[in-house]
């Protein structure tokens, strides 16, 4: 007699899904899902917004051997690439803002860079009550290809921006 002969065997049963263990696992997904969901926006926000930076380094690099303008109410306005520089810095240590779809109204200042990015700041009003700041800083840039990324920020007073570039 071989040892499996013993085994009895016994008919396979059927397992059924309680309806609770249908919507405890329903709600597992779906908690999965929107933790997976929250994780993938954060590092495609956080990726774009490095993606900007390294832009604006690399047209802030090009404008030292090509060239750098800057508007203001219109006129032209001299800069040098150390005020561009300690601006391109001061951008960096804000960190990234609340990206805007429309584009403010009123007065901006704006520098064009060599590579034909361009970077344009205005100075709004930050409406949201956990802002630092009850006004900061809009910031629109333009890279060389068209990709634009804007956003506003209460981490950066446009009076700051003025004393870097000295405005008049």
């Amino acid at each position: 007699m071989d040892m499996y002969d013993r085994i009895q065997r016994q008919p396979a049963r059927r397992q059924h899904i309680t309806p609770g263990a249908a919507v405890l696992a329903a709600f597992g997904f779906l908690v999965a899902a929107t933790c997976v969901g929250m994780l993938v926006y954060a590092a495609r926000y956080q990726l774009r917004y490095r993606r900007f930076i390294n832009d604006f380094s690399a047209s802030l690099a090009a404008s030292n051997k090509i060239s750098l303008r800057m508007t203001w109410q219109d006129e032209d306005v001299p800069i040098t690439t150390d005020q561009a520089s300690r601006l391109c810095r001061r951008i960096t240590t804000a960190g990234a803002g609340k990206v805007q779809k429309a584009v403010p109204d009123g007065d901006e200042c704006q520098l064009v860079f060599g590579d034909g990015a361009s970077l344009t700041m205005w100075q709004v009003d930050i409406p949201e009550k956990n802002a630092a700041n009850p006004t900061g800083t809009f910031i629109r840039y333009a890279d060389a290809d068209g990709r634009i990324y804007q956003y506003d920020t209460d981490q950066l007073l446009f009076t700051e921006i003025a004393a870097i570039l000295a405005l008049p």
